[in-house]
């Protein structure tokens, strides 16, 4: 993972350490982090296997591909938030808002790649309305976005008389529903999605930034470096992907509803703790993201291919996500004070 511990500071010249770790504490946490989450994915999917006869099949893997790729793509847009230490909440209804909005869009007449832009616009706004609020009023991510969480679906249930909003099974079905060379269209979409992300990181101003003020932002604003505006950059890139993600949804189902993503906002964040990203940010990266993506897609899809039933599958993420939480204080040496 490419996690830079220096930051040269934007009006020029002497670089700063401003992460809390060095570069080869950062490397040893990244590759260990991979290292566990290969091993925890080789587990499940050998264990799963026996226990199902259906589920060691490209057919199967192709099917978990297209059910986590929607939650993979939002997940690469929180990634760049947390790394940065803030988070977003709203990600989940900026998705419905966004399928409520192509979908009026394409039904009133609008060509389908304008409203596609629209939408992904629209998820932009809903970013800079996050980044303004938290980098101005100075209001904590996590209280901004429970927020903005609620005002978003509310607009996107106000927009569409809380009624679904169909365009038809097949007006926009090519977007996420087509194949290339027999691959289904959105886990590409989602591998575009992760290489950008870690294009990112790894060769931007942006990703070394990120890093940096998730390092130690005070370190960073004593070195000249304009803090808010960084973080205001990833909550915009996070609505944008989010909005992406709402376009994609709706050329799956074929018809936008403001009640859809309902709570996956934490199945997204626990996706990306899992992968390595702590909730105090400075640390981790997208392919940690992906492979913590990819476990909670496994299990989902082994529970049920095993009969499990549907009660044990809920508690099952919920222990997840209070293990990742908890190994990543652990990690760090940290917890509740």
């Amino acid at each position: 993972m490419n996690t830079p511990p220096f930051s040269a500071g934007e009006a020029g010249t002497i670089p700063v350490r401003t992460g809390h770790k060095s570069l080869r504490e950062r490397l040893r946490y990244a590759n260990w982090t991979l290292l566990g989450l290969l091993l925890a994915l080789v587990v499940m999917i050998t264990g799963f296997s026996i226990a199902s006869p259906y589920f060691l099949s490209v057919r199967n893997f192709l099917n978990i591909g297209q059910r986590v790729s929607i939650y993979g793509i939002v997940a690469v847009g929180l990634s760049i938030v947390m790394i940065a230490g803030g988070i977003d909440l709203s990600i989940g209804s900026v998705i419905a808002a966004t399928t409520v909005l192509v979908a009026t869009l394409i039904k009133g007449g609008t060509p389908i790649w304008i409203a596609a832009l629209a939408g992904c616009a629209g998820g932009a706004v809903w970013g800079v309305m996050n980044g303004l609020i938290i980098t101005k009023a100075r209001i904590a991510p996590i209280v901004c976005t429970l927020g903005t969480m609620s005002v978003i679906r509310g607009v996107a249930y106000l927009f569409s008389g809380g009624q679904s909003v169909s365009i038809g099974g097949q007006a926009f079905a090519f977007l996420a529903r087509g194949q290339i060379a027999g691959i289904p269209n959105l886990p590409i979409w989602w591998l575009i999605t992760c290489g950008l992300g870690l294009f990112i990181l790894r060769y931007t101003l942006l990703g070394h930034y990120v890093y940096a003020i998730g390092g130690n932002a005070e370190a960073c604003r004593v070195s000249s470096v304009h803090v808010d505006r960084w973080r205001f950059i990833t909550y915009v890139l996070s609505g944008l992907v989010s909005g992406f993600a709402g376009v994609l949804l709706l050329s799956v189902t074929g018809s936008g509803a403001p009640f859809e993503y309902l709570g996956a906002e934490l199945d997204i964040i626990t996706a990306v703790i899992l992968g390595g990203i702590g909730l105090s940010g400075g640390l981790g990266g997208i392919a940690g993201t992906m492979l913590g993506t990819l476990i909670l897609g496994v299990l989902a899809n082994g529970m049920v291919l095993a009969s499990v039933p549907q009660y044990w599958n809920d508690a099952a993420r919920g222990i997840v996500m209070v293990a990742a939480v908890t190994l990543d204080s652990l990690r760090r040496g940290g917890g509740y004070r």
